[in-house]
């Protein structure tokens, strides 16, 4: 990659990492968790199994090396702990619900709109284009299927498997980018 690639992936982490970090922060997210069992107090109970539950009830190892920016130690304190609390498919249920019900209260009456189809649309394109070479993580968010709606399919598959893919550092990143007009309104 070039100095001026590098910069593209940077200011595209910069636009596409809001639409993928609300998801640790919601209020419907913490809700599903506990509907699931797990702690809420903080994030970190359920946070590892959110991030991992595409690969499966892997262990701390293979989790620690998917999730590498962290200690492997604080990842051993939550996994396979998370396993103990959902499996992944539940996890994986509870995640669409959680951000049908995040982005429904975020984006209200634009949730229908042409614009956000189309912003999943070009997410797809985006994904699909997005190798996953040396990212086991991307590669099992590619090998989940596809949302039918394009709210679920811009955080399930789209911006966020290209955000996953961004946080791997901007030199594994490429550069691919979307940029689209939601509301159509020209912001």
């Amino acid at each position: 990659m070039t100095t001026q690639d590098y910069g593209l992936a940077r200011r595209m982490w910069h636009q596409l990492e809001p639409v993928h970090a609300v998801f640790w922060y919601a209020p419907q997210v913490f809700a599903e968790a506990a509907s699931l069992g797990y702690e809420v107090q903080t994030r970190w109970p359920s946070y590892f199994a959110w991030r991992l539950a595409p690969l499966g009830a892997v262990g701390p190892r293979l989790a620690a090396s998917a999730c590498y920016s962290f200690s492997p130690g604080m990842v051993a304190a939550y996994v396979p702990a998370a396993w103990a609390v959902a499996a992944p498919p539940q996890i994986l249920a509870a995640r669409e619900r959680a951000v049908d019900r995040m982005y429904r209260a975020l984006l209200g009456d634009l949730i229908d709109s042409p614009g956000l189809a189309e912003a999943a649309e070009l997410a797809r394109e985006a994904a699909l284009a997005a190798g996953t070479a040396g990212r086991p993580l991307a590669a099992a968010n590619a090998d989940l299927p596809w949302p039918g709606e394009p709210h679920l399919a811009i955080f399930g598959r789209g911006l966020v498997d290209v955000c996953v893919k961004f946080s791997g550092g901007a030199g594994q990143a490429g550069t691919v980018g979307v940029v689209v007009d939601v509301a159509g309104d020209g912001r």
